[in-house]
């Protein structure tokens, strides 16, 4: 039996960027961000980005946050200072990209399907890990292009959907399924394990699997997302592989900057490249990060985790890293 407050930290990442798409998230000083999502009929009405944005603004928090503080976030009570600022822009077919042109003979169209990781939140659209996936691709001599088919907060549902109407129309020759596993209350490992299935049903090459890379300030994926991948799996089959770009991930990430430590009852943020302890508090019985945390984080604007921004999301230099990992794993499959 998983803990009761298993669900909210699950679903906390997914929500913050959920809220900032709808544009109800505001700083301090009461900036609100541009609607950037909404129904998409040609989709089964499943939410999915607008089409044809130009530079829509949107701000998100800078910084490692708790389900609790998201919200009062959300409804404009927090007094949350360090904040993101980027814009959104979107082509007729509803992907955070350029125009897509018809296919050019002999090349080899990939659809990375995901959510607000594979969007590129919180970073420029040349930022996100798929257009450095398409550019370190083609480096290496692959005739290949890449469709940012994310979208913030996207459901499990969402990205199937988005391969039963969209992939073919597209002329997508394979696809790269990018998100960590739902909470049950979502669907879980069932809801990956059926969407893989329909986005299999309209390539000729099953999907790769991929799990983003566990912050190292998520407390719940770090509890339970090494699960995550095996419960898929074992619902799909022995075919099937998932790839946790989690400890990679870590591996670049190295001594540098902040993490978050674990001893007992008490949690710990601790300065990898000096040493120090920030602080040591006792660990919230709820599971979420411990208001401390988050006052640290507002009050020395120093202290960061490396590769990430906000306790979910890579940032620019975690762009690149990604795109690194996740062109090691395409390129034996081209």
């Amino acid at each position: 039996m998983k803990p009761r407050w298993y669900h909210g930290v699950a679903a906390a990442i997914a929500l913050v960027a959920v809220v900032g798409a709808v544009g109800v998230m505001r700083s301090r000083s009461r900036e609100r961000s541009d609607i950037v999502i909404g129904p998409w009929a040609e989709m089964e009405n499943e939410r999915w980005n607008l089409p044809n944005l130009q530079e829509a603004q949107v701000v998100v928090p800078d910084r490692p946050h708790d389900p609790a503080e998201a919200d009062a976030h959300r409804r404009g009570e927090s007094t949350m200072k360090r904040v993101r600022r980027f814009t959104v822009s979107t082509n007729a077919d509803h992907l955070r990209m350029g125009p897509i042109a018809p296919k050019a003979p002999g090349r080899l169209r990939i659809a990375a399907v995901g959510d607000s990781v594979t969007f590129g939140w919180g970073v420029r659209a040349e930022e996100s890990w798929t257009t450095l996936l398409e550019v370190e691709l083609q480096r290496r001599g692959h005739g290949v292009d890449i469709i940012n088919a994310g979208s913030p907060g996207a459901p499990t549902a969402s990205m199937a959907a988005w391969c039963r109407t969209q992939a073919r129309r597209l002329e997508v020759d394979r696809i790269l399924w990018v998100r960590r596993v739902p909470p049950p209350h979502m669907g879980g490992a069932r809801s990956v394990a059926e969407g893989l299935q329909t986005c299999a049903s309209v390539v000729s090459q099953r999907p790769l699997f991929l799990l983003p890379p566990i912050s190292r300030f998520d407390l719940h994926g770090r509890q339970e997302g090494a699960r995550e991948g095996g419960e898929v799996t074992a619902l799909l089959g022995p075919d099937w592989v998932a790839h946790d770009l989690t400890e990679p991930f870590r591996a670049a990430q190295g001594a540098r900057g902040e993490d978050l430590t674990f001893e007992g009852d008490k949690l710990s943020v601790v300065d990898l490249e000096s040493g120090n302890t920030w602080l040591t508090v006792p660990a919230s019985p709820q599971g979420h990060l411990p208001a401390a945390v988050s006052e640290l984080f507002e009050r020395e604007l120093t202290v960061a985790e490396a590769l990430m921004y906000d306790g979910g999301h890579p940032d620019a230099e975690g762009s690149i890293v990604m795109a690194r990992l996740i062109a090691d794993l395409v390129e034996p499959t081209l």
